[in-house]
């Protein structure tokens, strides 16, 4: 049981690790090179984005993921209908956004930058989609392969705007070339793995998804207020430099959650398959999943509490202390 979940867990946790090195990197980029006014955009608007890309419902890939999991004959029929809610969804969301950024009083710069993050969202939420199925069928190999790739394009084409002198804009640009990429990588890999998409509307598996998605999507939008709302606050508030001081600290904490966010995505289908046919498995996995995650997330606290003024001076200089 272990073995299949920490080798799903290992190609998504160096992909993740990777990932975060890179991005790591990037973020050292953007604050030596924008200072604390252009690390403070760069937070905004990805938070700002995710407060209203809640509305997207990311709690229909975990639900997809349960779902699939437990009978996979059903993945056309899911895939299908989940590109039209999709498709929906982050067209309200983006629409909302929009409108939003206008009726505040913020720079053309940072409006520029919203429309931008509306694209980037509504990609990765069809991204999502097709996680969700590889998961279901534990092959996230596919995902982590994805996942680095796009990556690694968004690191390069950030730090090579940033090295030649471009601002913020062209930062939000790396990200959306990125984001393309990995949707055309990602539905490849679809297309190869899984069953065909069935592109035809079910408006009673609309509604049944819909309902059934609420508690996934009450978590997501606790997590997105908590994580989030804060630097659309600060922005209100005190403007960009105190959100660039904020975000940087932000920063470090959220990169290293990587551990356990990927353990917990290799457990997730098995729960759900123990939940129907073996409820003894269920119920040790439970335990020692939660062993390893609260051993974990302790030794975490502790190295920060120790190391994180070194770190920030590590990182981002004197300007962040």
């Amino acid at each position: 049981m272990f073995k299949t979940i920490f080798k799903n867990t290992g190609y998504l946790f160096v992909s993740g690790i990777i990932s975060k090195i890179l991005f790591l990197i990037q973020v050292i980029f953007i604050a030596r090179y924008l200072g604390t006014p252009g690390f403070g955009k760069y937070a905004f608007v990805f938070a700002f984005g995710s407060l209203f890309f809640i509305l997207s419902n990311p709690g229909l890939v975990d639900l997809a993921t349960r779902e699939i999991s437990r009978n996979k004959s059903k993945t056309g029929k899911y895939l299908g209908n989940l590109l039209f809610i999709k498709l929906c969804l982050c067209l309200v969301a983006s629409l909302l956004m929009i409108t939003a950024i206008n009726l505040m009083n913020v720079s053309q710069e940072l409006k520029v930058g919203i429309y931008l993050i509306c694209l980037i969202f509504s990609i990765d939420a069809f991204l999502w989609i097709f996680y969700s199925a590889f998961r279901a069928y534990e092959k996230m190999l596919y995902e982590a392969l994805s996942l680095l790739i796009h990556n690694i394009i968004i690191v390069g084409f950030a730090l090579y705007f940033l090295i030649r002198g471009y601002g913020f804009i062209h930062l939000i640009y790396a990200f959306t070339i990125g984001k393309i990429v990995g949707l055309i990588i990602t539905s490849y890999f679809g297309y190869k793995l899984l069953p065909k998409p069935i592109l035809k509307i079910d408006l009673k598996l609309w509604k049944y998804l819909m309902i059934k998605s609420i508690p996934f999507l009450m978590i997501c939008f606790f997590s997105s207020i908590i994580y989030r709302i804060d630097l659309v606050m600060l922005q209100f508030f005190k403007g960009e430099t105190i959100v660039g001081l904020y975000g940087a600290a932000d920063t470090i904490i959220k990169n290293l959650i990587i551990f356990p966010s990927v353990f917990i995505v290799s457990v997730y289908p098995l729960l759900s398959k123990y939940y129907i046919k073996d409820k003894e498995k269920l119920c040790c996995l439970y335990k020692k999943s939660f062993l390893y995650l609260f051993l974990f997330s302790l030794f975490i606290v502790i190295c920060c509490f120790i190391f994180g003024k070194f770190i920030i001076l590590l990182m981002f200089g004197k300007e962040f202390i």
